[in-house]
């Protein structure tokens, strides 16, 4: 599934729909017992150098990505295990390799600290490379365990540039387990490539992409 809004607001309606939506089994309420753990959701920044670019509604991306992610973390249910990852935030350097491996886990899956998480995300500045390939991997490792509903939430301006570990690739391999988790993916700017390969992440867990 595809949709195409303005890039602040749909990443705002998309983030909230997914961590207030997906969160319970049918005929469950908002605190009461369902026999299940509770629905995990890592949010995965693309914090790379491209990010400083201005050209959404006259802000930056970064700052249109920080602004999306405290909306959602203001209408997250208590219930939902919420986690924070990065890909390009910490390796500022040219040395490739290095670049490829930058992916960290900002805020672990677990019961939301809104203030802590916040002001985690509001030390983000953009750095580096777009390893989104093994942020995949280790989002996904950020969710293992328990019986409750996963997903990744991966929010990007721009492609892989760690392949041959190609990040459609490593979705078909997730969706492959069994283990349940969907991804779902965000473009914050229109390019033809960007929206080729999120959608195919997308489409390899059974999850939506947004332009």
């Amino acid at each position: 599934m595809i949709r195409r809004t303005r890039p602040v607001a749909g990443a705002i309606a998309l983030l909230a729909a997914l961590t207030a939506g997906i969160a319970f089994p049918a005929g469950a309420a908002a605190g009461e017992p369902t026999g299940q753990d509770a629905p995990k959701v890592d949010l995965v920044l693309d914090v790379s150098g491209s990010m400083r670019a201005r050209d959404i509604d006259g802000q930056s991306r970064m700052a249109a990505a920080k602004q999306a992610f405290n909306e959602v973390l203001d209408a997250t249910p208590e219930e939902v295990q919420l986690g924070i990852r990065t890909l390009g935030a910490d390796y500022a350097g040219d040395d490739r390799k290095e670049g490829c491996k930058d992916t960290a886990q900002l805020y672990p899956v677990g019961p939301l600290d809104r203030t802590e998480a916040k002001t985690a995300v509001a030390t983000l500045a953009p750095t580096g490379w777009t390893p989104i390939g093994p942020a995949l991997l280790q989002a996904a490792g950020d969710l293992d365990g328990g019986d409750g509903s996963k997903r990744i939430v991966l929010i990007s301006d721009g492609e892989d540039t760690c392949a041959p570990l190609d990040p459609c690739e490593v979705a078909r391999e997730i969706a492959a387990k069994g283990i349940g988790l969907t991804i779902d993916t965000l473009g914050l700017v229109p390019n033809a490539k960007l929206s080729r390969q999120l959608s195919c992440i997308a489409e390899a867990t059974g999850g939506t992409y947004t332009s």
